[in-house]
């Protein structure tokens, strides 16, 4: 399985998928015990979906510190810009890029929309 195929999509689901295999692996692997060579294979995979869903979850951890603290230093100059550019169809460079509907657009703060698209 490829990186990039591992970090679309949810991670934090996913790495709750990796760590209930590797759990079912390790269970396997204790079933197992009295055949040393399988025994040996199942702890190898159980170790490997253990450490892919550690590393998933430690990584979404991660990525959600960083979007917040994102969201939470919009300077107030880009806040401007996208209010300033907003145009005569309702819908700003923002919601175009994040597909944003015009009642959406309307709805809601330029701050929201900025914090919004830096999610």
């Amino acid at each position: 399985m490829q990186l990039k195929s591992l970090l679309t999509g949810n991670p934090s689901r996913t790495s709750k998928l990796y760590l209930g295999i590797g759990l079912l692996s390790l269970i396997k692997a204790i079933a197992v015990r009295d055949d040393r060579n399988r025994f040996k294979r199942e702890l190898v995979d159980a170790g490997l979906y253990l450490a892919i869903g550690v590393a998933l979850h430690r990584y979404a951890r991660f990525t959600e510190r960083k979007r917040t603290e994102l969201q939470s230093q919009a300077p107030d100059w880009l806040t401007g810009i996208v209010g300033d550019q907003s145009g005569s169809s309702g819908q700003g460079p923002v919601g175009r890029l994040t597909g944003e509907t015009t009642s959406q657009s309307e709805s809601s703060s330029v701050s929201d929309r900025v914090r919004g698209m830096l999610a």
